[in-house]
């Protein structure tokens, strides 16, 4: 009984499927006040959104725009929430996080959309290629991307080595596989085979999806085999075969993933957002080609989640002064103005012809940087996706986990040991945030 209680209480929030929509007419929304909308985003400006300002403000004299970056980190997101909660500064954000997206929501940073959405003069609702999340019955966000999850590798490395290029159905087992085959030292220069990014969440949430701590009757699930399968692969990439980009050395020299892979240090990296990172040649002048696998699975006989499947959510601050004039500028985002964006490897929501012939001009464009025939291949294909749910416990818990790995990879203790600790810190937050034990 105190398990089914825990598991209600461990959820916050019960989501339905809800749509969006968007109105037409640039013109249409001009309006006669002269204020500037303030649009908080974390991707980098020069990446796509200042083109989209740049657009919006020609369109709109009497509504212009002005883009805020802030760092997609937990420092970033602070100063985001910290100026939505001031009142001052922010009418619309973009979040990359449904787990902040949610608090937000429940801490009253939000404002509800359904309004706007009702008083659009047509119901474009299908033409968002997303599942929209609602809470307690009201929309909140639209997503303005589309994303799916691969891993991006060098080609001319995989080529190097004889091996073919990945496909759908291949394990994380696989992936250490050729992980260690791509690893590679001359002299005191070492290639490793894989960068050092979140892989420990990548394998479990393309296996576990929306609950990746927590078992049906509410407690952790640290003692599920599979978590102990996750630790053993990423035990054998650093320890074993230290064929993963060193962990030490990435936090100490502060060398962030895409710059392990783009430097030509690792020879694949989870994420594909990260091509705008190979698109962009200023910082190196990378001379391989980049292909893309879809996202492995963590055995054969499960097949897996691929991520979120939509990202960029718009959102409406709460506290903003001109709630309509960030609506306009939403609903013309997603449905027109997220072009520009397109130009950086960022594809729409909205639209699934628009989506495709975005796809293939975008890496055609790009020929030289990316293995097209492969990445027409991983944006065709057909997954399963998850969206997280409000749990209070789940960012404490990532922290246990990431606390308790890093002793792992540190050699400080075993995939065991690191199980075990896992599961008694874990069920002792529970117990402590919830007032008993599972």
């Amino acid at each position: 009984m105190k398990a089914h209680v825990l598991v209600m209480m461990l959820l916050l929030s019960v989501f339905g499927i809800g749509g969006c929509q968007s109105g037409a007419g640039d013109e249409q929304r001009i309006t006669a006040d002269s204020v500037v909308l303030k649009i908080w985003g974390g991707t980098p400006p020069e990446t796509g959104p200042l083109e989209v300002i740049n657009r919006w403000n020609r369109l709109n004299p009497h509504l212009q725009a002005e883009y805020i970056w802030f760092e997609n980190n937990e420092t970033g997101n602070m100063k985001l929430e910290t100026a939505i909660v001031s009142g001052l500064g922010v009418d619309v954000f973009i979040g990359y996080n449904p787990e902040w997206l949610l608090k937000r929501i429940r801490s009253g940073m939000v404002e509800p959309l359904d309004p706007f959405l009702q008083a659009e003069p047509q119901n474009l609702e299908a033409s968002i290629k997303a599942t929209i999340m609602k809470y307690g019955g009201n929309t909140y966000y639209l997503p303005a991307s589309k994303t799916i999850e691969g891993i991006l590798i060098n080609k001319d490395a995989l080529d190097e080595i004889g091996e073919a290029v990945p496909e759908y159905g291949w394990t994380w087992d696989d992936y250490a596989n050729l992980a260690k085959k791509l690893t590679k030292t001359e002299g005191s220069q070492t290639r490793y085979g894989t960068a050092s990014n979140e892989l420990t969440m990548a394998m479990a949430t393309s296996s576990f999806g929306t609950y990746c701590f927590f078992n049906s009757d509410g407690k952790s699930n640290f003692d599920d085999p599979l978590w102990r399968k996750i630790l053993d692969i990423e035990h054998r990439l650093y320890e074993t075969d230290h064929s993963a980009f060193p962990l030490e050395k990435m936090l100490t020299e502060r060398i962030a993933p895409e710059e392990q892979y783009l430097s030509g240090q690792a020879a694949m990296l989870y994420g594909t957002q990260l091509v705008r990172s190979v698109q962009n040649t200023s910082r190196f002048q990378q001379a391989f080609q980049t292909t893309v696998a879809p996202l492995p699975r963590l055995t054969t006989d499960h097949p897996g989640y691929n991520g979120y499947g939509a990202m960029d959510y718009m959102s409406i601050s709460s506290q903003s002064k001109n709630k309509q004039a960030a609506w306009n500028f939403i609903s013309w985002y997603i449905s027109d103005g997220f072009e520009a964006m397109a130009e950086y490897g960022r594809f729409p929501t909205w639209n699934s012809q628009r989506f495709n012939s975005f796809v293939s001009d975008y890496f055609n464009k790009h020929s030289d940087k990316f293995d097209v025939d492969a990445f027409r291949r991983l944006y065709a294909g057909d997954y399963r996706f998850f969206f997280p749910v409000a749990i209070t416990a789940s960012e404490d818990i990532k922290k246990i986990l990431e606390n308790e790995t890093i002793k792992m990879i540190y050699n400080k203790q075993s995939p065991e040991e690191t199980l075990l600790r896992l599961k008694e810190r874990s069920d002792e937050l529970i117990k402590k945030l919830y007032g008993f034990s599972p």
